[in-house]
């Protein structure tokens, strides 16, 4: 899907799935920091429908646990500029990655990650 960052942002999002990465390693020694992480899908309500998803950690180095995107997003979308003239497709990622970052996506992940493994 070809969309300009104006479409994007009027785009409604919805939850469709995440998960727990598996933890290929065992902590080193017993209380070893270990880190949570996993993925999460997103999509819009459009038809076709947009999708996209990304990488989660949860890094508790301020204090509190912090759900945060690691990596670039991955979608079906590329942006494109008022000219509808394709944007490179690492600066596109870059972009979309700050829609990600806009997005209140940690509550909804964390609870269907509690839902799936609790």
């Amino acid at each position: 899907m070809r969309l300009t960052l104006n479409e994007v942002l009027s785009v409604q999002f919805a939850h469709l799935m995440s998960r727990l990465d598996e933890d290929a390693e065992a902590a080193p020694h017993c209380g070893a920091q270990t880190t949570i992480s996993g993925y999460t899908e997103w999509v819009g309500k459009t038809d076709p429908p947009l999708s996209v998803g990304w990488d989660w950690v949860i890094d508790p180095s301020r204090g509190n646990a912090q759900w945060r995107r690691v990596g670039l997003p991955r979608t079906n979308a590329l942006l494109v500029d008022c000219s509808s003239c394709d944007l490179d497709w690492h600066i596109s990622l870059e972009v979309l990655g700050t829609v990600v970052d806009a997005l209140p996506w940690q509550d909804q992940t964390k609870s269907a990650i509690d839902r799936r493994y609790t």
